[in-house]
């Protein structure tokens, strides 16, 4: 997506099974240079059921979009 240019921060929230959630992010919304590409988040534990998936994509223009909202 051309979006991707003015992408300053992901944020992923996973919500295990069992009802454990976690949050991490990667850049800075805050920032003035785009995340860059290839760019990893790492989430440690352990999913093995109905895990939900949401990531949020900060950009430039100060909006904010779900990206992913998903169970794996």
């Amino acid at each position: 997506s051309t979006d991707m240019n003015n992408l300053l921060e992901l944020e992923a929230t996973v919500t295990d099974s069992a009802g454990k959630t976690q949050t991490k992010s990667i850049g800075d919304h805050q920032s003035t240079t785009p995340l860059k590409f290839g760019a990893t988040l790492v989430l440690t534990g352990s999913f093995g059921g109905n895990d939900h998936v949401l990531v949020t994509g900060y950009f430039m223009d100060g909006s904010q979009k779900h990206v992913l909202d998903t169970i794996i």
